[in-house]
């Protein structure tokens, strides 16, 4: 027998506290007639239900939809932007905590999947493999940049990480043996004779 206080879900049956319901003002007794969970299994297999006519909906409507958007800011800017500075106020040391460097590490992954093929994870593996260092003067990185991913322009094979020196005095002797080996020559005797 259920308590005074619950109410039975229309879906399931299940007699349920008042805070297993959503607030509808439109009922009697101020609840939804449906719990929560029912409340989202619904929407969940609406959603999925749905999802094709949504997208042809946004895609037919898009002008109607971006003006109605454009339209809604317009009316309520000024409050729109007192919520939104009110809610950056409250809440600046807990988004610099929680967010330090994470878009910098999301912007760096994104970048490297796009360029080279790789992850941020396989990028870090590298260097750990090459103890941090750089792979032609075992030099690490100055100033928080990271070290650059070394690959052959032709294949697309990445050969290691180099620092920024290192990496740019490849490109510029082309990534050529030959060059850099008369190059260390020029270098070793002193100059041209």
């Amino acid at each position: 027998m259920p308590e005074f206080h619950e109410k039975e879900c229309k879906k399931c049956g299940l007699y349920l506290a008042p805070e297993f319901y959503h607030k509808n003002c439109a009922e009697k007794d101020g609840l939804q007639r449906r719990c929560k969970y029912c409340m989202a299994a619904y929407r969940l297999e609406h959603r999925e239900k749905n999802a094709d006519y949504q997208k042809q909906y946004r895609v037919k409507n898009a002008n109607k939809l971006k003006e109605g958007q454009r339209r809604y800011y317009q009316d309520h800017r000024a409050e729109l932007i007192v919520a939104q500075t009110e809610r950056d106020r409250k809440r600046k040391p807990e988004i610099k905590e929680y967010h330090a460097g994470w878009y910098q590490r999301r912007g760096r992954d994104k970048q490297l999947q796009k360029t080279y093929g790789i992850t941020l994870g396989q990028y870090n593996k590298m260097l750990a493999d090459q103890s941090g260092v750089c792979a032609i003067c075992n030099g690490i990185c100055q100033a928080k940049k990271c070290l650059s991913v070394d690959h052959d322009h032709i294949t697309g094979v990445i050969r290691g990480l180099l620092c920024h020196a290192c990496n740019v005095g490849l490109g510029k002797f082309k990534d050529n043996p030959i060059i850099l080996r008369e190059a260390a020559l020029y270098l070793e005797r002193g100059g041209f004779r």
